[in-house]
């Protein structure tokens, strides 16, 4: 299975970020953006548009490929008050907008890494320990898509024949 994270760590909801060029075709597109939007734009207006733009050109990148939108984990801040809302305003404008697309589905961050203090280093990255809930938990929401049942069906068939 040829998996594309189009998300870039630090990053945001940024259409010129999206490479059509890669020398694969991927089967399964990731992208975890929004944290980073909540504090950079300064309004809902403005983070709306910009993830629009981007899922409209990622869409016409990859046109067939199914999109996952892993929304923002949580942060020891999320409560906060900014230009564009709490956080929460913006994982829920985030799921809004990914509801208007056939092909884009919606991961829930929230429910990737156990909402504690103790799984991240600074309130905002997860640490070790976070890492390996957010991983596990990623592939437990992955392995319901039909691509991923696919793969592994192809995996099984593939190591069935070695056995022969």
């Amino acid at each position: 299975m040829n998996m594309l994270n189009q998300a870039i760590g630090g990053y945001h909801f940024e259409a010129d970020s999206i490479d059509g060029t890669i020398p694969f075709k991927p089967d399964l597109i990731t992208v975890a953006y929004g944290t980073n939007d909540w504090k950079k734009h300064k309004s809902m207006d403005e983070l709306s548009y910009k993830c629009k733009e981007y899922l409209d050109k990622l869409i016409e990148t990859f046109p067939n490929t199914p999109v996952y939108i892993i929304t923002p984990i949580w942060r020891a801040i999320m409560f906060n008050q900014l230009d564009t809302g709490t956080l929460l305003d913006v994982i829920e404008e985030i799921k809004r907008i990914c509801n208007n697309y056939e092909n884009v589905n919606i991961i829930d961050g929230l429910k990737l890494v156990p909402n504690l203090p103790k799984y991240y280093n600074d309130g905002t990255h997860p640490n070790d320990e976070g890492f390996l809930h957010y991983s596990i938990n990623l592939c437990k929401a992955l392995s319901g898509s039909n691509i991923f049942q696919m793969s592994l069906q192809q995996q099984s068939i593939k190591q069935s024949d070695l056995k022969s």
